[in-house]
C-alpha cells in the first residue's frame, strides 16, 4: 500500500500513511502508529534500493520517489506482483 501511495508521483505524509494502514479500525490504530509506519518504510525502502531506487525523505512533507524513477519502480512492481501470482 505504501509503495504504490509513493508511486502516485507525490509526497505522502506519516498521517496519510496512518490513515490509510488504521482509518477503517475504530480506534483508529495503536499509539505507536508513527513508530509502524517508520518500521514499514524502512521495509519499503530496501526494496527499490535493490532497484538503484531511493525512498526520499523531506522533513514535514513526508516520502517520495523522483519522478524520473516512477515508471521503472512501477514496472518493476509490476513484475514482481506478476512473478509472484
Amino acid at each position: 500500500m505504501i509503495a504504490w501511495r509513493l508511486l502516485e508521483g507525490r509526497y505522502v505524509s506519516n498521517n496519510e500513511i496512518i490513515d490509510a494502514l488504521y482509518g477503517d479500525r475504530e480506534d483508529g490504530g495503536p499509539d505507536y502508529a508513527v513508530r509502524c509506519v517508520w518500521k514499514h518504510l524502512d521495509h519499503v525502502r530496501r526494496w527499490p534500493a535493490r532497484r538503484g531506487v531511493i525512498v526520499q525523505t523531506h522533513c514535514g512533507r513526508g516520502y517520495c520517489i523522483s519522478a524520473t524513477d516512477i515508471p521503472r519502480t512501477r514496472s518493476a512492481l509490476a513484475s514482481e506482483i506478476h512473478m509472484n501470482t
